[in-house]
């Protein structure tokens, strides 16, 4: 008895020791990062192919001002720079599936997905990602085109449209910075807005300083639809915008086609035109009676309180 004691001290220690062992191993394995599902430098991407199942597709590349579209259009880099810091950041954790049919079945196939993004550096892929079926609410299930592993990420595919005017920017042909001056010419007549020290004038004279505050803003916030043909053979400019803001002077002309709805638009600053919504084209087109002072207003509407509401009320572009 008394030589079986020590005997079962020594095993009972040597359990101990290999479970500490093993619980030692299993801790640092958890430690360990997940791998990316794209393992790429995003800084040295400078070209982004993206297709969807439904044969649309877009590439936008990267210029010295920023991201644009294949025409050299603005494209939307923010919204660009975030959905791919969002792909880079999934962790592989670990995979839902690896065969040939899984493939197909959860879209992440070469010959059967919803999403294939490419991200190219000089002409050269530097990773490529095929994104498919959704197992759950903001999820999708998606592949490195140069592994087997399949993975359910945080994600939703139409933040990876495939269509030119959904990664156009919608606020290309915003003013930059403060804007002082506006100018309304169209067959009717037309006025002009003044921004002085003592606030809006209209034509010279006294002018509502919040409806030319308002006026200001939809030019400083200024946004398009998308992209569009060139007006058809015939069709005359419904009227044209001289703006004044940081930059000096620039001109926006819009035209209205009898049969549709919405209004074309085109600036001097920015190749091409671009479609406007109806309701966004008859604000600038506002009448001069809307812009006027009223009666009772007459003795403080152009004074300097009247300059910084304007000026708080979103004159300022904010563009650079």
């Amino acid at each position: 008895m008394n030589l079986r004691l020590p005997l079962l001290a020594g095993l009972l220690a040597l359990q101990a020791l290999v479970v500490a062992v093993l619980l030692l191993v299993n801790s640092g394995t958890g430690n360990q990062a997940a791998p990316e599902l794209l393992d790429v430098d995003l800084e040295n991407v400078d070209e982004v192919a993206i297709s969807d199942g439904d044969g649309n597709s877009v590439t936008l590349h990267r210029a010295e001002n920023g991201w644009q579209l294949d025409d050299g259009t603005p494209a939307d880099a923010a919204k660009l720079n975030e959905v791919l810091e969002d792909l880079k950041s999934q962790a592989a954790a670990w995979p839902v599936a690896t065969s040939d049919s899984a493939r197909t079945r959860f879209e992440v196939d070469e010959s059967s997905f919803q999403r294939h993004l490419v991200l190219s550096h000089e002409g050269k892929p530097l990773a490529e990602l095929y994104l498919g079926t959704s197992p759950g609410y903001r999820r999708v299930n998606a592949r490195n085109a140069a592994a087997a592993e399949i993975y359910s990420i945080d994600f939703a595919n139409y933040r990876l449209p495939a269509k030119a005017d959904d990664w156009l920017d919608k606020g290309l042909l915003k003013a930059r910075g403060v804007v002082t001056a506006i100018t309304l010419a169209h067959d009717g007549g037309g006025w002009s807005l003044q921004r002085g020290e003592e606030g809006w004038l209209l034509d010279g004279g006294a002018a509502g300083q919040d409806a030319a505050a308002d006026a200001a803003r939809r030019v400083a916030e200024l946004l398009v639809m998308g992209r569009a043909e060139a007006p058809g053979e015939g069709v005359e400019p419904t009227a044209r915008l001289t703006v004044t803001d940081d930059d000096g002077d620039y001109h926006l002309t819009l035209y209205h086609a009898a049969e549709g709805d919405e209004y074309l638009i085109s600036s001097d600053r920015v190749q091409g035109y671009f479609r406007l919504a109806a309701y966004v084209a008859e604000q600038l087109l506002v009448d001069a009676q809307t812009l006027q002072a009223s009666d009772d207003a007459s003795g403080g509407s152009a004074d300097a309180a009247g300059t910084e509401t304007g000026a708080a009320d979103g004159v300022d572009s904010g563009t650079p």
